[in-house]
C-alpha cells in the first residue's frame, strides 16, 4: 500500500468523503482516485481494518455513555429504558420474538382433535372444489362446490 492510499485510508475512516480524502492524501485527480482507490481490493482490506479499529476503540466509550444514563439519576425514564435495551441487545439477550396466532391448519395433524380434522377436511375438499375446472369432450364447465352429502366423509 502505498503512503498516499494509507492516508486515504486513514481521512476515510475518520468520515471524510473519498474525494476529500483523495485530496488530503496529495491526488491531484482527486475526484476520480477517490473513487479508484475505493475500488482497490487493497485499499477495501484496510478500510475493513482501519473501521475494525475505530469500532474497537469507540465500542467502550459508546458503553459508557449507556451506563452512565443508567446510572444518572436526571435521565429520563424512557431514555434508561432505551439504554437498558440497547446495553441487553448487545451482550446477546435478545427479547423474544413475538409469537404469531396459532391456526388449526399449524397444528401437526396427530395433535388436531376429531373436529379439528373434520373440519380441515371439509375444508380443504371445498377449496379443491371451488379450484376444480373439469373438462368435457374440450369443453371447459364450471363446478360448484360439492354438497355435504356427497363428500366421503372418512372420519367417522
Amino acid at each position: 500500500m502505498t503512503e498516499k492510499q494509507r492516508i486515504f485510508v486513514e481521512r476515510v475512516g475518520a468520515g471524510d468523503t473519498p474525494q476529500a480524502a483523495a485530496k488530503m492524501a496529495g491526488y491531484s485527480s482527486h475526484q476520480q482516485e477517490g473513487w479508484r482507490n475505493l475500488q482497490s481490493p487493497v485499499v477495501q482490506i484496510a478500510l475493513r481494518q482501519e473501521m475494525q479499529r475505530r469500532l474497537a476503540v469507540a465500542a467502550p466509550l459508546a458503553l459508557k455513555v449507556l451506563v452512565d444514563i443508567l446510572e444518572s439519576p436526571k435521565a429520563q425514564h424512557r431514555d434508561k429504558v432505551a439504554a437498558a435495551k440497547t446495553v441487553l441487545d448487545r451482550a446477546g439477550f435478545i427479547a423474544p420474538a413475538a409469537t404469531k396466532p396459532t391456526n388449526s391448519d399449524d397444528k401437526p395433524l396427530h395433535e388436531a382433535s376429531t373436529a379439528e380434522l373434520r373440519e380441515r377436511a371439509e375444508r380443504l375438499a371445498r377449496e379443491l372444489a371451488e379450484r376444480a375446472t373439469p373438462v368435457l369432450e374440450g369443453v371447459s364447465v364450471p363446478v360448484s362446490p360439492t354438497d355435504d352429502d356427497q363428500v366421503i366423509d372418512m372420519l367417522r
